[in-house]
């Protein structure tokens, strides 16, 4: 719910709100009378329990201490606790020498700050709590929005929705935005965010839009009323849906979809973000990293702990060192040491993954071009981009699918390596163990979480929680890695390599997407053809996105390879499949324009900087990678001692995967390219 917004003096300038005058020029008093009592009690709230509150930028406790009385004469039967934090260290103290309440508790945290949000967290571990039922935000969005911009304030929405029961939002209007900038211009200082904002003179409402959805995909659903002569039409406008007919437009209701509506919807393509905001959230991890901690503090319940593993692949390494200006071996080393701070146990590579991922794909297109089966059709496309599959299934079903290979991702490919390899070596159950993995892309949430990568024996998904580039940085807030000790990934695979040292990230010849065409099309021609090929020489065609190579012998093609980035050229290829146009042996598919180094989640190009010229940045990064070479010791330990050798029953069931066309639906959301 929100709250009017009352006509303030001028109390001076202050850069996050912290104003050490506030209620010398703003009522408590005043405020208190503008709460509804009807919005605190909670239908199915325990009498047992207590009613946790957390106030968000408590600034010197004066209201706290008001809005502790009216809760407890409010809800008469439960008792009242509030946890209220301020990021001024001085506003606190004062908060804490006024308070004269046992139930009110006054902490110096800052909410944007990853850190500071774990101990919130902890406040509700404190009662064996996940949510609070209550967050109060009292005129705060306001310094959160021209201190961290849009995204922070949208950001800083969902972390407080995904905390509680009820959201109370005070929020400022524009006209407030203006007031701090001229206070802080009259003493030589300003927001830097302030122009860059576009929620404006509309702020409010689109607050008070976030407040109602909180990044929740929703979809239209169809209004039963009989259709006139000329037909209904669906239009989108600014603040959703509307069904257009003679009588007048009607807005479409909104209704909530879980993951599984989702994976069975025949419309978006890849909607993860939204869907997975809870399951597969920064806040999600924080919270399982914090009560990890708690059991393993706790000598009673230390059996419970889980053993936390990370994964990490190259793509988000490179963001957050452009990000930081870090090496990539620096950024490494503080980003392993950021995440021994959250809790992890083991940190991990993704390059055991990676070459198991190229061994595999490579003879499974070995073994199509030689069969020529009509049940696994050439060209091979590969599979390991999760929004690339998601529209394949949803959009093009049951013709697509044959032509992808059947070759799990190097992200589930870890899965299992850590699920079930892993769990035996530290003589645990697969469910003892919490997965997490650093990814590119947001639809790689998408894909740990489909059902086919989930144990019903174990009662396990192979991974728990990807989290990406960009939720690292946000988790980070302001703050460098470079504050967090060096640490280092694990080597945990037991084998002095032939392939160089474990502690490091490594490259797969240039295309940054983990190198199929090229390592694919060079393999093919020395065992098909026994050609040797040392570089390969793409030429462009649409666009640089859309290229491909040719092997020739005596003017005659042997093989013929493309990569295609981008869902235009996705699109352009899967039409001339269809229409029996494409010569191509093997296609390296994904979603994204350049690639897994551009997924969509990669950190934002900073101000001033355009796209192409960060994705520049970051592959050549790339190409200044030690190169892995698939054929090592690792790998063949790995097949000889945990698959049971190579081509085995065993290592089909956990290196490959099916895919399932999904019913089209005749719906609003089908959207054609």
């Amino acid at each position: 719910m929100g709250l009017p917004q009352q006509e303030y003096q001028n109390p001076g300038a202050v850069q996050f709100g912290n104003f050490i005058n506030y209620y010398q020029f703003n009522s408590a008093e005043q405020r208190l009378d503008l709460l509804s009592k009807e919005h605190w009690v909670l239908e199915k709230a325990s009498e047992d329990s207590p009613y946790l509150v957390l106030d968000v930028g408590c600034n010197s406790g004066v209201f706290t201490q008001l809005l502790q009385k009216f809760l407890t004469q409010v809800i008469l039967s439960r008792n009242i606790k509030i946890y209220a934090v301020d990021l001024d260290p001085e506003l606190i103290k004062r908060a804490q020498a006024d308070n004269n309440c046992d139930n009110i508790e006054f902490a110096c945290l800052d909410v944007m700050a990853a850190e500071d949000f774990t101990k919130i967290l902890k406040y509700l571990n404190k009662y064996k709590r996940t949510k609070y039922d209550a967050v109060c935000c009292f005129s705060v969005t306001m310094w959160i929005h021209l201190n961290h911009d849009d995204t922070g304030l949208q950001g800083f929405l969902t972390k407080l929705s995904s905390l509680s029961e009820l959201l109370v939002v005070e929020p400022q209007p524009w006209r407030c935005y203006q007031t701090a900038e001229r206070r802080m211009k009259r003493v030589n200082k300003s927001f830097p965010l302030f122009l860059k904002l576009k929620w404006r003179s509309n702020v409010v409402e689109e607050i008070e839009k976030k407040n109602d959805t909180f990044q929740e995909c929703i979809k239209p659903v169809i209004i039963e009323k009989t259709k006139p002569k000329t037909g209904a039409k669906i239009s989108i406008q600014d603040d959703g849906y509307y069904q257009e007919t003679e009588d007048g437009s009607r807005k479409l209701q909104k209704v909530e979809i879980t993951l599984q509506d989702c994976l069975a919807c025949s419309g978006c393509i890849t909607s993860a973000e939204g869907v997975l905001i809870t399951q597969q959230s920064q806040e999600e991890l924080l919270k399982v990293l914090n009560e990890n901690q708690s059991l393993k503090s706790n000598e009673k319940f230390s059996d419970e702990a889980r053993v936390v593993v990370f994964t990490i692949s190259q793509q988000p390494v490179l963001s957050l060192a452009q990000r930081y200006g870090l090496t990539v071996e620096n950024t490494i080393k503080h980003l392993s040491g950021y995440l021994r701070h959250l809790g992890a146990d083991i940190i991990l590579n993704t390059k055991i993954a990676d070459d198991l991922a190229l061994l595999e794909c490579r003879r499974e297109f070995i073994d199509r071009f030689r069969s020529k089966s009509q049940e696994q059709p050439l060209p091979m496309l590969t599979s390991s981009c999760p929004g690339w599959v998601c529209y394949a299934e949803k959009t093009h079903g049951n013709f697509i699918l044959p032509y992808l290979s059947t070759t799990r991702s190097p992200q589930q490919i870890m899965g299992i390596l850590v699920k079930q390899w892993l769990a035996k070596k530290l003589k645990v159950k697969s469910e003892q163990i919490y997965h997490a993995t650093i990814m590119p892309c947001y639809d790689k949430k998408l894909e740990a979480s489909r059902h086919d990568f989930f144990s019903e024996v174990e009662n396990s998904k192979d991974v728990d929680c990807v989290i990406t580039s960009i939720e690292i940085e946000q988790m980070l807030s302001s703050e460098s890695l470079e504050k967090y000790p060096a640490s280092k990934f694990d080597d945990v695979f037991d084998v002095v390599d032939d392939n160089g040292p474990s502690d490091t990230i490594w490259g797969y010849e240039s295309s940054t997407s983990g190198g199929y065409s090229e390592h694919i099309f060079k393999y093919s021609a020395k065992h098909l053809f026994d050609m040797d090929v040392a570089t390969l020489e793409y030429k462009n065609l649409r666009n640089p996105d859309f290229r491909e190579v040719i092997l020739e012998k005596d003017g005659k093609c042997l093989l013929k390879f493309a990569i295609a980035n981008g869902f235009r050229n996705i699109q352009n290829l899967v039409q001339k499949l269809k229409r029996g146009k494409t010569q191509y042996h093997f296609v390296e598919v994904m979603a994204c324009p350049s690639g897994c180094i551009n997924g969509g989640a990669q950190i934002r190009p900073v101000s001033g900087q355009t796209v192409r010229e960060l994705t520049s940045q970051l592959e050549h990064l790339y190409r200044q990678l030690p190169q892995s070479n698939p054929n090592n010791l690792t790998c063949e330990s790995m097949y000889n001692n945990f698959f049971d050798g190579f081509h085995t029953e065993k290592a089909k069931m956990f290196l490959h995967t099916t895919y399932h066309a999904v019913e089209k639906l005749n719906t609003a959301l089908n959207i054609k390219w």
